[in-house]
């Protein structure tokens, strides 16, 4: 009987502290394959702003890595994500394509505005920018050219914000039976 693959992880939850609006803090966390056999691993961040430069890959038996995960604000307040990591084995025979029961890692963080200079006595305070503009897609229509199938063609969508204010824009994932996937 072939057995299922298995992962384990450093923690189940990754505290990524405080950041301000817009910039980027790093974490991460230890993904193990304490298994005999090598084992492709994937990773998938519900929507939030949290990220990861590299969702897959493989490990050896009982390799480990670092597993890097990027938190990027985009409004204040506290934030918290699921990551689901599963494995499945690497035969040179698939006859069982066996994959791990997904192991689960919440990850938290909170945003703060930055902080700004008042501005010295008797200079003029900034007037606010009055929002007449809005968030828009610069096409609704995504177009792809004929590609042979096994091959990847890569289309762009540009999303431009004339609001005058910063806008959280929210990626829904696509169903995972979907041929097409987002990257952003």
């Amino acid at each position: 009987a072939v057995s299922a693959p298995c992962i384990t992880v450093s923690s189940n939850l990754v505290e990524m502290g405080m950041a301000l609006l817009g910039s980027t803090t790093t974490g991460s966390i230890m993904v193990t394959n304490p298994g005999q056999d090598i084992v492709q691993w994937k990773a998938q961040v519900s929507p939030s702003f949290f990220s990861l430069p590299q969702c897959a890959g493989l490990l050896n038996p009982s390799q480990s890595i670092s597993l890097p995960i990027l938190f990027k604000p985009a409004a204040p307040g506290s934030h918290s994500a699921s990551l689901s990591l599963t494995a499945t084995t690497v035969r040179a025979v698939q006859d069982t394509a066996l994959s791990s029961t997904p192991v689960i890692v919440t990850m938290k963080g909170s945003a703060a505005m930055p902080t700004k200079p008042t501005p010295a006595e008797g200079q003029a305070k900034p007037q606010p920018k009055k929002s007449a503009g809005t968030v828009t897609l610069d096409s609704e229509l995504v177009m792809f050219p004929d590609t042979v199938l096994g091959e990847t063609s890569v289309s762009k969508v540009k999303i431009k914000n004339r609001s005058g204010s910063d806008q959280a824009v929210e990626i829904l994932p696509l169903p995972s039976s979907s041929p097409f996937k987002t990257v952003h």
